[in-house]
């Protein structure tokens, strides 16, 4: 069962929603828009039952945004199979859809590995940091 808590945090100069869910032992992610951008970050394994959720969440956030900018932070992932890179590229093009931007940051030694391995790592924008990313959007 999924557990959900918004926590909102609003001062002078941005609004800030954090979106936390707890997709059971697998896998866990806050989403946090702050600024124009929908901040997604992900802990544990992305698995196949995982993916749903996680594509409804993004999508629902950033349906009503006008060229949606979404960063995808990694730094605290396990493990990605090949189902959760398939899932990556679809989410990529709806957001390419929606005239937006995808990007991924702080990618764990693991999913960085899984993705040099299966050459998307030439498909993403990818940044070593959050502050990189944000620095060129």
């Amino acid at each position: 069962m999924y557990s959900n808590k918004f926590i909102i945090d609003i001062s002078i100069d941005k609004i800030s929603i954090l979106y936390k869910i707890n997709c059971g032992e697998k896998m866990k992610y806050y989403i946090k828009f702050e600024n124009g951008i929908t901040f997604v970050y992900l802990m544990g394994k992305l698995q196949n039952d995982d993916y749903a959720q996680l594509q409804h969440e993004i999508i629902k956030q950033i349906a009503e945004t006008d060229k949606p900018k979404v960063l995808l932070n990694m730094k605290n992932m396990d493990i990605i199979v090949s189902d959760g890179i398939a899932f990556l590229l679809l989410l990529s093009k709806k957001i390419d859809k929606l005239g937006g931007i995808l990007k991924l940051a702080e990618l764990s030694r693991a999913v960085k590995y899984a993705f040099e391995i299966s050459d998307v790592d030439k498909i993403f924008k990818i940044y070593d940091s959050e502050t990189s990313a944000l620095e060129l959007w």
